[in-house]
This record gives C-alpha cells, structure tokens and sequence, in this order.
C-alpha cells in the first residue's frame, strides 16, 4: 500500500523523469557526436522543442525519506497550453490516489482518499526540498515540459575527458546550477545537476532507448541524490506523441 506522504514528493519527482516528451529527431546530429559544447547545447535546445504534447501511461517504484512505494500513473501534456496532468492509481483497483494538475503558473494537488486539496503556485510549490530532492522551481518549470535542462544563463560551457568508447561529456556551467551530461553514441545517458549554493547533487539514468517513429525515447529512468537513499525509477509503459489532449482542466 502506497503511502499519501510519499505521494506527495514522487508527485514532482516523476514530473522531472517525464523525459518521454524530451524527444529528438532520429537524423537530428551526425552519429559521430558534437564539434564543440556549443553546438551539443544547440542540439539540446531543439531537442526540446520536438514534442507539442504527449499521452503516457507509467510505472513507478522508489524510496523517498525510507517510505518504499509503487504507484501506476497515467499523464497528459500539452506544451503549447502550458498544461499538464498527472493522476496516480491503486495498482489493483485503479481508484484515484494522487492528481496533480497544473495550468500556466497555477498548481492544484488533490488526495481524493483524504478528500484534501491544494492549490498554490509553481514558485511556493517545492515539496522536493522536504524529500531530500534539492530542485527548486527555475529547475522544476522546464522539466514539467519535458525538456532535457540547460541552465537559465550558461556562464561556459566545456567538453570533458571520458574513458567510454563511443561517449561524449559535457559541463554546462550556470548561476544556479552545473550540470554534467554522459552522451552515448546520440543518446544521453546521464545527467548530473549540482546545486552550486549547497553542493547538492541530483542524478538522472536514462536506458532501454525504443524508437517512435522519427522519435527515438528512454523507457527507463533513475532519479536519485547522491549520498542520499532517496531514489526513484519510472518505467514507460506506452506513450503516444503530439496526440490532441482531452480537456481534462479538472482534478478528477
């Protein structure tokens, strides 16, 4: 039985592992990877714009504060609205467990068994904090869209030293944040984000890349802290990519 504390910081957690819509086109860069670091953050910023909206059905375990949890979610998004929604259910008997809704800057979070609700911002909205999970809301608004990060304002960018055949590093260095990709072949692999002011660091995994059309998408990811237990692992169950999205403006 999953517990309603720990729903409450996989709910944001799973919007940064929602890197299905993170999409690139099959051709989009030559497969012996990247010139210099400024065209891989070129290639990020159109990587991020490939998927207008998405459908998804998921699968998720973890440990979040040494509460375990399971859950089966299903998502829908749409970039150009600004809209996305995501509702977990009972493994069993599919009855609402969590939904969280958001619409522009507005945040509304219902626990229908608790009958409680919750509605706030994007800003004020960072129960990652409370799980272990240093990521504010200048992180959190990209990733609700599906975007691989690239910081706000690049102060520079480097390519780094790498021991595996057929992989690229890159350091993207910002006011905020640093981030560290691993790029297998015209894959990522990983991403490190570090928290400049704390030194905080948050790792994402991605494998099992499927192919979706002209779309090629990892089916498995990893979120966790280092130097912490506080994990979680999101596998894709099915996807369907700029498909029109209900009008499901409701928590329900």
């Amino acid at each position: 039985m999953i517990k309603v504390e720990s729903l409450k910081f996989v709910v944001i957690l799973l919007f940064f592992c929602l890197f299905w819509s993170q999409a690139k086109a099959q051709d989009a860069h030559p497969k012996k990877g990247f010139a210099d670091p400024s065209e891989f953050v070129l290639f990020l910023q159109n990587h991020n714009q490939e998927i207008s909206s998405y459908l998804a059905g998921i699968s998720t375990s973890g440990n979040l504060n040494r509460n375990n949890f399971k859950a089966l979610g299903y998502v829908w998004a749409d970039h150009k609205l600004d809209f996305f929604k995501l509702k977990f259910v009972d493994l069993v008997f599919k009855s609402p467990i969590s939904i969280f809704l958001k619409k522009g800057d507005k945040v509304y979070l219902s626990y229908p068994p608790q009958k409680h609700r919750l509605e706030t911002t994007v800003e004020k909205f960072q129960p990652m904090y409370e799980a272990g999970i240093p990521l504010g809301a200048d992180l959190l608004v990209p990733l609700l869209k599906g975007h691989f990060f690239i910081p706000p304002v690049i102060v520079s960018s480097e390519r780094l030293p790498v021991a595996g055949k057929d992989q690229e590093k890159f350091r993207l260095l910002g006011q905020r944040y640093d981030v560290d990709y691993l790029v297998s072949g015209k894959d990522p692999v990983l991403f490190l984000i570090t928290v400049k002011k704390t030194g905080q660091k948050v790792m994402f995994v991605y494998q099992n890349y499927r192919q979706y059309g002209m779309v090629k998408l990892p089916g498995w990811i990893k979120v966790q802290t280092l130097g912490s237990g506080n994990f979680i692992i999101i596998q894709l169950l099915w996807l369907r990519i700029n498909a029109p999205v209900p009008n499901i403006w409701y928590l329900g």
